[in-house]
C-alpha cells in the first residue's frame, strides 16, 4: 500500500497517510482542523524486496553461479 506524506498549507503540519492509489486524500489537517489546506509532498520513498527471488538469487549476486570448469 503506497505512503503519501501531506502538508498543510495554513500550519505546515506534516502528516503520512498509508492509502490506496484510488482513495481521496485527507481533508482537515490533523493539527490546526481547517478544511482543504493539505498539499501531497514529493519525498524519498524506500522500499524493500523481501523473499527470495530472482533479485536476491541473482541479481544482487547471493545466488550461485556456475564456474566454467564445472559446466
Amino acid at each position: 500500500m503506497p505512503i503519501y506524506q501531506y502538508k498543510c498549507k495554513k500550519c505546515e503540519h506534516t502528516i503520512t497517510v498509508r492509502a490506496k492509489m484510488s482513495d481521496c486524500k485527507p481533508l482537515f489537517c490533523q493539527k490546526c482542523g481547517a478544511e482543504n489546506t493539505l498539499e501531497k509532498q514529493i519525498v524519498h520513498t524506500g522500499f524493500q524486496l523481501d523473499g527470495g527471488g530472482w533479485y536476491a538469487q541473482g541479481y544482487m549476486g547471493g545466488g550461485s553461479k556456475k564456474s566454467s570448469s564445472e559446466s
